[in-house]
């Protein structure tokens, strides 16, 4: 997986590619971490589709859901302008708990104003700048739904 991360820093993703794909062939599986840094490598190359597929890869073969590997594919698809497959693809990650969710305490909760801001609490600090954008992009939805089922009084 060193030399992939290497490729990858080159911006040589065809290179991470050819390395990863010999030692799926020698090893017959690689690790998470060898995942990681080829769904890396697609994403830095723009190779989305890829990405997407590494990924998957990954996933059938049984290893675990990792954050980098969200990340990177996330990355990958709001690069490439793919809102939708993002938002299902962090909606994934969601379910699989990978990014920790901030859940408001409901006994601070003392006004309708608070409820509603405290509702829509999402911890971005162990996204990617990808994952970020499109859990922002969902939250803005969230709360211009919130406002336009329930507009706030000028009072609030």
């Amino acid at each position: 997986s060193a030399l992939i991360v290497a490729c990858e820093r080159g911006g040589q993703w065809e290179a991470a590619q050819k390395v990863f794909i010999e030692a799926k062939q020698s090893l017959g599986q690689v690790d998470g971490i060898t995942y990681i840094a080829i769904i890396r490598a697609y994403e830095r190359g723009g190779q989305t589709a890829l990405a997407e597929e590494a990924f998957a890869e990954m996933q059938a073969v049984g290893l675990p859901p990792a954050r980098e590997a969200y990340n990177a594919v996330l990355n990958a698809l709001w690069a490439s302008g793919q809102l939708d497959r993002a938002v299902d693809t962090l909606s994934a990650a969601h379910a699989d708990r990978v990014y920790p969710v901030a859940t408001p305490d409901p006994k601070a909760v003392t006004s309708k104003r608070k409820a509603r801001r405290n509702l829509l609490v999402q911890d971005l600090h162990d996204m990617s700048i990808g994952a970020a954008l499109v859990q922002t992009v969902l939250w803005l939805d969230a709360l211009g739904q919130s406002f336009a089922n329930d507009p706030p009084s000028p009072y609030e």
